[in-house]
């Protein structure tokens, strides 16, 4: 019989070499597989690809970001007199 994860993924489209070695993205799907297959919430798993995602994105976008998209100042809320708060 077939052992290999990807039988055990009942998938052949994502080998999970292709997603250790970042070759291949975990997407919804491949996140619910690896969670069954795991035991680690398919969460888990959507969290480590978007924390990939972002470092990789902070790398390559983060110094023209900073340099170049401007800040919006920050907001300031007036501040009511404390007989003017709505009463809960």
């Amino acid at each position: 019989g077939d052992y290999s994860p990807c039988a055990y993924l009942k998938t052949s489209y994502i080998p999970l070499s292709a997603v250790v070695e970042g070759r291949k993205d975990i997407d919804a799907d491949y996140a619910l597989r690896l969670s069954h297959f795991l035991g680690a919430a398919a969460r888990f798993w959507m969290n480590l690809q978007v924390t990939y995602d972002l470092k990789i994105a902070e790398e390559k976008s983060g110094p023209h970001i900073l340099k170049h998209v401007k800040q919006l100042p920050p907001v300031k809320y007036p501040v009511l007199p404390e007989d003017n708060l709505p009463t809960p």
